[in-house]
């Protein structure tokens, strides 16, 4: 196992948020990205949100000529992926398998396909991920569809020189969930995930029971636990201990997602596995997503360059 101390760059200058001494209101504030959007209101936050990525989105599957949709990889109705390929993919193309956000409880694969051209033009391959959503599916059900997903991509791609996880907010989460599995229970090599990148993830669940948000989600503060990355560090460690993290955040996020970043960092960095923790500049929780459309954005030279691939 290695780390990369020298490369991570982690803020002390907020206090410390603890959501244990915190009321269900101040939560909910703390842990709601729309409320600390650096350019809209609130109640226009997540609207702008959604219209830029599904324009975006649109945009790029226009572009991308190459693609395969609503390919099933379950029973249920959102179990399925959308592929982005280059026109020729090359036989080992490295594999990205992207998870969309939305607290588990809104969106669609369809939102996120603006991540794709930058990593299909430098020869990656990405598998946008739906998943079933709360009230309709727990939490737990929905980390095991994704188990599934990355299963299946992995099968439908056997000759892949390496495939990564990433994913925005709690698609975030769920790519790093990925790295804490044992794969080879679904008969693939120990070592599959070669890197993850969460941007403006969610590492620790708990905080989230203390708010709206847990309307539809419906966990106790166990369920939380077991299904939060920092909880999974050591089996991230056992499963996948050569993994290459990246850890992404906006300087404009709200405080308690920068703080679950750089806290997940830290404790993957003590645990002795390859972390860098990276803040993008000028962008708050929405923008970071919005602009990985942008080759030359830092997240996704982040992504890139995670991957091995040709970055500015």
């Amino acid at each position: 196992m290695s780390c990369d101390n020298n490369n991570v760059n982690i803020s002390e200058k907020d206090a410390r948020i603890d959501w244990r001494t915190l009321s269900k209101q101040e939560n909910d504030s703390a842990y709601s990205p729309s409320q600390w959007s650096r350019v809209l209101k609130p109640q226009d936050a997540v609207a702008n949100f959604i219209q830029v990525i599904n324009n975006k989105s649109d945009a790029a599957r226009a572009a991308i000529k190459n693609c395969e949709f609503d390919v099933p990889y379950g029973e249920s109705e959102r179990e399925k992926v959308e592929i982005l390929k280059p026109e020729n993919p090359a036989e080992d193309a490295p594999v990205v398998v992207f998870f969309h956000g939305g607290v588990w409880q809104l969106l669609s694969k369809e939102e996120h396909s603006l991540a794709a051209p930058p990593l299909v033009k430098h020869g990656a391959i990405m598998v946008s991920v739906g998943y079933s959503l709360a009230p309709q599916a727990s939490l737990s059900t929905i980390v095991g569809q994704c188990e599934k997903a990355v299963a299946f991509v992995a099968k439908r791609f056997p000759k892949s020189s390496a495939f990564y996880t990433s994913g925005h907010s709690a698609g975030g989460h769920l790519a790093a969930m990925m790295v804490s599995v044992d794969w080879t229970k679904y008969q693939l090599p120990a070592n599959l995930i070669k890197g993850s990148c969460p941007f403006c993830g969610i590492f620790d669940v708990r905080p989230f029971v203390n708010t709206y948000m847990n309307d539809a989600l419906k966990l106790t503060l166990d369920e939380a636990w077991e299904l939060s990355p920092i909880n999974l560090i050591q089996k991230a460690c056992k499963y996948s201990p050569d993994t290459k993290m990246y850890v992404v955040y906006g300087d404009h996020d709200s405080p308690a997602y920068r703080q679950m970043s750089t806290d997940y960092s830290k404790m993957l960095i003590k645990a002795g596995m390859s972390c860098q923790s990276r803040q993008v500049t000028d962008a708050d929780h929405f923008e970071v997503m919005q602009d990985l459309s942008d080759e030359n954005n830092e997240g996704t030279q982040m992504l890139l360059e995670m991957m091995s691939l040709k970055t500015k």
